[in-house]
């Protein structure tokens, strides 16, 4: 299966996002199998191989620990040899229902797409709950929260002030995160962000102007290097 899986993330037409969300699930596949010694060939996957993953996927973040300085390390003996045989960029964080909902319903998608190629004509999501996402009530941050978030500092974790640049700046500009994604520096024209959203580049391009705002402009100046010529990091 794994073989087949590769080479769906590898040829299959969907966005740069979506395929490396589907490496996430690959290399959690692989881990589980390495952990519970499964087999997770077609025909040998079921609806309770399903549900030992999803298990597998929610608790995944309970063989970390933190040391006295705060400092993450793999508690797990059996799981660390399983880790270093299948990394990631940062141990894996505690996952909610919604993410791994997510997850098999990729998961999900590449079994149909397997049949539908003929790679299998076993589907173990035939006798499998999937389950409904379910989504709060959405809050939003106030300007002045806005404005307290962007001036805070993460020493203990540096890649956070990355990150804190990247949604403040996604604030000013309002697109959707794939269209951010896609930005390089040749999309600021003129003081301002310019670019097609995705959503209308098909059926009717339109070009949206985003004028930059002084403190979208102080980000963006905080970059002028970024591989790629992307627009953020």
């Amino acid at each position: 299966m794994l073989n087949v899986f590769e080479m769906y993330i590898d040829i299959y037409n969907m966005a740069e996002s979506q395929r490396t969300q589907y490496r996430v699930i690959y290399r959690a596949l692989k881990r589980f199998s390495l952990y519970t010694n499964t087999s997770i060939e077609f025909e040998d996957f079921t609806a309770n191989t399903l549900r030992e993953l999803e298990n597998f996927m929610l608790k995944e973040h309970s063989f970390i620990g933190t040391d006295d300085s705060g400092k993450p390390f793999i508690k797990d003996s059996r799981y660390k040899a399983v880790y270093e045989s299948v990394p990631e960029c940062r141990y894996p964080k505690q996952r909610g229902k919604n993410t791994i909902i997510k997850l098999m319903s990729r998961f999900r998608t590449f079994i149909r797409w397997a049949i539908k190629n003929k790679y299998t004509s076993h589907n173990p999501f035939a006798e499998y709950e999937m389950g409904t996402a379910i989504f709060c009530t959405p809050y939003y941050l106030t300007k002045e929260e806005r404005n307290t978030l962007y001036k805070a500092t993460f020493p203990q974790n540096p890649g956070l002030d990355v990150q804190r640049d990247i949604f403040i700046f996604h604030s000013f500009i309002g697109c959707r995160v794939g269209d951010l994604m896609k930005m390089t520096k040749g999309n600021i024209i003129n003081g301002a962000i310019e670019y097609i959203p995705r959503k209308t580049k098909e059926g009717r391009p339109v070009t949206v102007r985003v004028p930059l705002s002084p403190t979208a402009q102080e980000i963006l100046d905080r970059y002028p290097d970024v591989p790629g010529n992307k627009l953020l990091p």
